[in-house]
């Protein structure tokens, strides 16, 4: 049996999208001009999404996602920073935002379970990735009274973009453990989540940067099994 790796230049260059875009972020926060944080992102958008088109459009879990302990690695710190940052907003915050905390912290438990999972060479239960999806959308939510009480209109874009990639990639990392996924579109909104995470990083407190840290690093994982070239026989 034969193993190939692929994928690798779109992994770098997402990093190196997301790293442009969080220098250029934090220029244009101290005062630059935000048009080339604009053209580049937007650049980097459809640069991403066209890119993703070289991928297979496969559609099942074992197609596309086999033990590898990058993911697990990789997965596992994210989430345990997922997990820092949501405790630690559930501690700060009351009502509403506590609850949603709880409800990140239970998300991340169970991506740390579907890593493991995947590492021991086994298909997770769809179960373990709804706690995430409807912690991004209850997020998304609940910061938007926050982006309208005083809205800054990149900063709202940003981090809505930003949510609804970690939203979407949560949800097609999903549909793959029924073997309904779409490669193409988990490659995109994977490495589009890296990018509008990082943008959205400068001036955020601790605790969300723990958060959109640690989503950041589990997209990466997901963007590697995403773009690896599986073994064949």
């Amino acid at each position: 049996m034969e193993k190939k790796l692929g994928g690798l230049p779109m992994i770098v260059f997402t990093a190196v999208c997301a790293l442009a875009g969080l220098l250029l972020r934090t220029a244009q926060r101290g005062g630059g001009s935000p048009a080339a944080l604009i053209a580049v992102s937007a650049a980097a958008a459809l640069a991403l999404l066209a890119a993703s088109f070289s991928f297979e459009k496969e559609r099942e879990f074992a197609q596309v996602f086999g033990k590898n302990i990058a993911d697990a690695a990789v997965s596992g710190v994210g989430a345990l920073l997922l997990l820092l940052g949501c405790a630690l907003s559930a501690w700060k915050n009351t009502g509403a935002g506590r609850y949603i905390g709880i409800l990140g912290a239970v998300a991340a438990l169970g991506l740390v379970r579907a890593a493991a999972l995947r590492y021991g060479g086994a298909k997770p239960s769809a179960a373990l990735y709804v706690p995430s999806i409807l912690f991004y959308v209850a997020k998304l939510f609940y910061d938007y009274r926050h982006w309208m009480v005083d809205p800054t209109i990149l900063d709202y874009c940003f981090l809505l973009l930003a949510m609804l990639c970690f939203m979407q990639a949560a949800y097609h990392t999903a549909a793959f453990c029924f073997d309904r996924g779409d490669r193409r579109a988990l490659v995109f909104f994977s490495a589009a989540g890296v990018y509008f995470g990082a943008v959205s990083l400068p001036g955020a407190s601790a605790q969300e940067a723990l958060i959109y840290g640690g989503t950041i690093l589990w997209l990466l994982a997901a963007l590697w099994q995403g773009t690896r070239v599986q073994a064949k026989d």
